[in-house]
């Protein structure tokens, strides 16, 4: 059985995996490093949405390695979202 895809990536949205959160993030900040310096996309424009708390200790040291500056504007539980109330 063929497992279906709830996002399909786009040059938009992009899905990335991997085995750990560090190994994770660190594709992830490589792939914002690609899109900045082939398009020229803002840094600002680009968001990266974490549902797992465990991430965010990664996600700071990765940014620090990859010398690339974050922000952190507000944490909302995804279940708290407007948007996805309405989807259930």
């Amino acid at each position: 059985m063929k497992k279906k895809e709830i996002f399909t990536p786009t040059d938009r949205l992009k899905l990335i995996n991997g085995p750990t959160p560090y190994l994770e993030l660190r594709r992830i900040f490589q792939e914002i490093k690609r899109i900045h310096k082939k398009g020229g996309t803002s840094l600002q424009d680009i968001s990266i949405i974490l549902t797992n708390p465990e991430y965010l200790s990664s996600l700071f040291k990765v940014a620090k390695e990859e010398k690339l500056p974050i922000t952190i504007d507000k944490t909302i539980p995804l279940k708290k979202m407007y948007l996805l109330l309405e989807s259930y």
